[in-house]
């Protein structure tokens, strides 16, 4: 299925051609296990903080084959400098709530708005708001906050659970749908 293009370590850059999702949220939220439950199937067990990771995937949309580049941004403030070179090649953004975590949505509020001052633009490209663990009994921000989000930035949303790969192809296919003239692979 995808392959990793260096996990654990700083990405390269992804050549222009390969559309580039950025994972965005805050410290824990479920980025990494979103990424990798996509690309490995497997779910890791302990949280290992991230300063920036990358993935490659190929979807299949409409008999039509794509390969899109994913980075996995940590969530950490600390890294804000390392996580920024990425900003400018994203072509569409996943921004990740936790809904055990009430300070998740301001997490990410206050991410979307550092990258609108980094690249205006932002505002123009293909995003998606997913939801992480929907699964845990512990939620505490709602599914009409997750949808009052999403309608904010007029763009859909996804409820997920990595753990149990409940919607985790989903969360992605949302994004790259819009994405897909972009990921036209070379010619013959």
């Amino acid at each position: 299925m995808g392959n990793a293009v260096c996990k654990g370590k700083t990405p390269k850059l992804p050549k222009k051609r390969t559309p580039c999702v950025m994972l965005v949220g805050g410290s824990g939220c479920g980025k990494s296990a979103l990424a990798q439950q996509l690309v490995y199937h497997e779910f890791p067990t302990d949280h290992q903080p991230t300063i920036v990771d990358g993935y490659e995937k190929h979807f299949v949309l409409d008999d039509f084959a794509a390969r899109i580049s994913i980075v996995d941004c940590g969530g950490s403030d600390e890294y804000v400098k390392e996580i920024n070179k990425y900003v400018e090649q994203a072509s569409g953004l996943i921004f990740v709530v936790d809904v055990t975590n009430p300070d998740s949505l301001d997490a990410v509020n206050s991410k979307y708005t550092g990258l609108l001052a980094l690249r205006p633009d932002v505002a123009n490209l293909p995003k998606a708001v997913v939801a992480t663990k929907t699964d845990s009994v512990d939620r505490v921000v709602s599914q009409p906050d997750i949808t009052a989000l999403a309608a904010h930035w007029s763009c859909p949303h996804v409820e997920t659970s990595a753990q149990s790969y409940d919607d985790v192809e989903a969360a992605f296919r949302v994004l790259v749908a819009k994405l897909v003239p972009e990921a036209a692979p070379d010619g013959p």
